[in-house]
């Protein structure tokens, strides 16, 4: 009968102050750590995270030479277009200078002198009917242009 104790055990008290700050020693930190690092659950999480790098590296590196390959192919039409619009444009070009041509030879033609004489009578018409005799700078204006 005396196998048992007949007091029963108490629990320890413990005495926590917020206003003290603790300190523990770097040597109880580091091995914390280490138990910490070595747990079944982080080990496989850090095999995890090994893994997803590894495959995230190879299709970066799938999408980078993608991207090269496009590149150059892009590049190659490009420099096939500007090869034909360079033709396109010298050919531009030299219809532009053959219309210029033309016109410079055919110069200005002589208006018939009925249509020298109706032209005359519309400037009139207007330097006297539209324009009040106090409107001397318009009237000049219309003599110099015309």
């Amino acid at each position: 009968m005396g196998a048992t104790e007949s007091k029963p055990q108490q629990e320890p008290v413990i005495i926590y102050n917020p206003n003290v700050p603790l300190q523990f020693t770097p040597n109880l930190i580091n091995s914390m750590e280490k138990k910490a690092e070595q747990l079944p659950a982080r080990v496989e999480s850090r095999q995890m995270e090994d893994i997803i790098n590894k495959r995230v590296k190879e299709e970066l590196e799938k999408i980078k030479k993608a991207e090269h390959s496009l590149q150059q192919k892009f590049y190659l039409e490009l420099s096939e277009k500007n090869q034909s619009n360079e033709a396109g444009s010298k050919e531009t070009l030299d219809d532009v200078e053959t219309m210029i041509q033309r016109i410079m030879r055919s110069g200005t033609k002589e208006l018939p002198p009925k249509v020298k004489e109706c032209q005359e009578q519309v400037i009139q018409c207007y330097r006297y009917s539209f324009f009040p005799k106090g409107h001397v700078l318009l009237r000049r204006y219309l003599t110099v242009t015309v």
